[in-house]
């Protein structure tokens, strides 16, 4: 069972939260780029509704041009614009936390890049304002299919690892990260994209549990 609610805990989502604010900037354009995309796609798709294909001859919605651009443009492989922004390489990690590594050590590797943070931003300025929403990913349950990777623009990587920058604990085998609201659309994009289902919302795992803060 993970503390959700834990003082370590809140003050490592503090702290995260004040490293996104200083590094938003790139986030913030990378965001604008997926959104665009994913705007693009539903335009495509509500002109599938109403294509004559789709109508006039009865075929299947996703079988229409418009509906196979969407997916095009949504699932394009090459872009992934939030692959690098929420990857700092002053947090970049001794190792990857890819399925068969020992959980002591996974655990050690995510503590090294928590603490490193925090000793770049500091004790002073840490931000109070921790709203947003925790996501749990499991390593051992990783079936490495890259679909959340696609999903997401880059956000998770090919092993469906949540970005280093959002790490704020690892306890019993489970990545603990915590997500800032503009960037929960996106993400959920991931997860639905996941089929072994080893990224999710704290809420779905621990229903007890808070995860929002």
């Amino acid at each position: 069972m993970i503390n959700l609610a834990s003082d370590q805990l809140r003050r490592s989502i503090a702290v995260a939260m004040t490293w996104f604010d200083q590094h938003r900037s790139a986030t913030d354009l990378a965001l604008k780029k997926a959104r665009d995309r994913l705007d693009l796609a539903d335009q495509l798709r509500c002109a599938a509704r109403n294509s004559w294909e789709h109508k006039l001859f009865g075929r299947k919605i996703f079988k229409t041009r418009e509906w196979r651009a969407a997916d095009r443009v949504q699932y394009d492989p090459i872009m992934k614009p939030l692959s690098s922004p929420l990857r700092s390489l002053h947090l970049r990690p001794s190792a990857d936390l890819s399925n068969g590594l020992p959980s002591e050590t996974a655990q050690t590797i995510v503590f090294e890049v928590i603490h490193r943070r925090s000793q770049l931003v500091g004790e002073e300025g840490i931000s109070q304002q921790t709203s947003g929403r925790i996501l749990l990913y499991v390593p051992e349950e990783n079936l490495a299919c890259g679909t959340a990777e696609v999903g997401s623009f880059g956000f998770f990587d090919v092993n469906n690892i949540p970005p280093w920058d959002t790490w704020v604990g690892f306890e019993n085998g489970t990545l603990v990260s915590w997500i800032p609201e503009e960037l929960v659309g996106i993400v959920n994009s991931g997860i639905d994209a996941n089929p072994e289902l080893c990224i999710r919302w704290a809420w779905v795992h621990y229903s007890h549990s808070p995860s929002r803060f």
